[in-house]
């Protein structure tokens, strides 16, 4: 498992994930986890608190979760977390919207590679679904290349 969610959220998550252009540097990471802070603490749906976290991961990956035992995200909330990562995008001048980006593991270091250079990603990369949208998929969603969700792609 390269990816964990805290203990402290139910199964019952709602997880948007956002791969930066290239790595972030520390005092990026610092920064998002910062602003992420203070957007989790204000983030509701129809006037209740959405229970929810903004995590890094390895300096590659952005995470936006929601714990839905609480309340669920939906319609404008979801909108004010997008809303949220422009803004990111904005400050730190690093681009976090574009879905060609994705993740792979080369001996446990993770790489931000792009779906328009498959043919750099070797075969024996383990590649992330960054579409994982749960606990279980976020942390079990990783597959060597040729066996994972790009697989169709690589042939």
């Amino acid at each position: 498992m390269i990816f964990k969610l805290p203990e402290y959220f139910s199964n019952d998550l709602r997880i948007w994930n956002y791969i930066p252009e290239r790595k972030l540097t520390t005092s990026e990471v610092e920064h998002i986890l910062k602003k992420g802070l203070e957007f989790s603490h204000s983030w509701q749906v129809h006037g209740a608190p959405l229970k929810s976290e903004v995590i890094v991961q390895h300096n590659t990956l952005v995470t936006v979760v929601v714990d839905n035992d609480m309340a669920a995200a939906s319609g404008c909330s979801i909108d004010k977390s997008i809303a949220f990562v422009q803004a990111l995008e904005q400050e730190l001048g690093v681009s976090f919207m574009n879905r060609m980006k994705l993740l792979y593991s080369l001996a446990n270091d993770i790489h931000i590679g792009d779906h328009r250079k498959l043919n750099e990603i070797p075969d024996y990369a383990v590649v992330f679904n960054h579409l994982a949208s749960d606990r279980k998929d976020y942390e079990s969603e990783w597959a060597p290349a040729k066996q994972s969700w790009l697989a169709p792609q690589l042939d």
